[in-house]
């Protein structure tokens, strides 16, 4: 497959979401506040859409995700790093920073992403 126009990068941001893809052998981004916005804009021009977002959180009884670990595996170092380990599901159940951190800590055994 020819990834120009074909492909499409996104992840997550503060305010919205970051696309990437390529044209011509050169890459090109932009921004999008929704990612409905993303899907009209790209939908009939796609192959393949990478999204870097977790699609679902580790239960308190498991550690980490398989797929996560799968993941690692496959990247390879130094590749491996850049796959983030979601925080546990307790976390959305406080809204306070550091008494998430505690849980988290408490049940996964590491902190969180700030």
């Amino acid at each position: 497959m020819n990834i120009d126009e074909k492909v499409l990068g996104i992840d997550g941001a503060r305010e919205g979401w970051s696309v990437a893809t390529c044209k011509d052998g050169k890459a090109f981004a932009q921004f999008f506040r929704r990612i409905e916005d993303v899907w009209r804009f790209y939908h009939d021009k796609l192959e393949l859409v990478l999204i870097d977002i977790p699609i679902g959180l580790p239960h308190s009884q498991k550690r980490y995700r398989s797929c996560d670990e799968e993941a690692r595996k496959f990247l390879g170092y130094p590749r491996s790093s850049s796959v983030f380990s979601p925080p546990c599901r307790e976390v959305f159940e406080v809204e306070d920073y550091k008494k998430a951190l505690t849980i988290n800590k408490n049940i996964l055994g590491r902190g969180l992403l700030k």
